[in-house]
């Protein structure tokens, strides 16, 4: 009897450092479709060729992990009020 699994999506992680400037991400991979983030410590994200997060942007509270469909190439912008990690997924499937 043979099994057949469903294959994985090509996944790459990142950890972004957090603090009260804004940080970038790296280049997503150019076939990413969706990331999948979440954060240790309350933050505001944002998402583009060239994010940059304020406190007026995605808030994404500690420890809460949301994917988002992105563009290939994307980077992610993060800003904290104190200090943290922002843990990336990329896939290049649709989560």
């Amino acid at each position: 009897m043979s099994y057949k699994h469903p294959i994985q999506p090509q996944l790459r992680p990142q950890v972004l450092a957090l603090t009260s400037t804004h940080a970038e991400s790296s280049a997503f991979a150019s076939t990413t479709k969706s990331v999948r983030v979440v954060s240790d410590a309350d933050c505001w994200i944002l998402f583009g060729a060239t994010p940059v997060a304020t406190n007026a942007k995605i808030y994404l509270p500690a420890k809460t992990p949301q994917v988002f469909g992105v563009e290939g190439s994307w980077k992610v912008s993060g800003i904290t009020s104190s200090t943290g990690n922002l843990y990336i997924t990329e896939s290049d499937s649709i989560q």
